[in-house]
């Protein structure tokens, strides 16, 4: 995994029990506006693969999953946000 002789790689892997969390913080400067279209998190699970020379006609990548979670619907945004969020 990772380039041959570049010493020991690390795998993220998590199971179908396990939740992805985290937080969206949003910073705006103080007596600042800004309009938006909304604001949306995505998750995607991947699986990167390697491939030889030959390899040239398929996708280097596989996405087994993709989801996404609406944060914050159309509008406007004059303070700081935090937003959180869990897959």
């Amino acid at each position: 995994m990772g380039d041959r002789g570049a010493g020991p790689s690390r795998i993220v892997a998590y199971s179908s029990e396990q939740d992805v969390e985290g937080q969206v913080t949003l910073a705006m400067p103080p007596g600042k506006k800004m309009d938006h279209l909304g604001i949306r998190v995505k998750f995607f699970g991947r699986i990167d693969m390697e491939g030889g020379a030959h390899e040239t006609t398929r996708p280097s990548h596989y996405d087994f999953i993709s989801l996404s979670k609406e944060l914050l619907p159309p509008g406007s945004l004059y303070d700081t946000r935090h937003i959180p969020f869990i897959f």
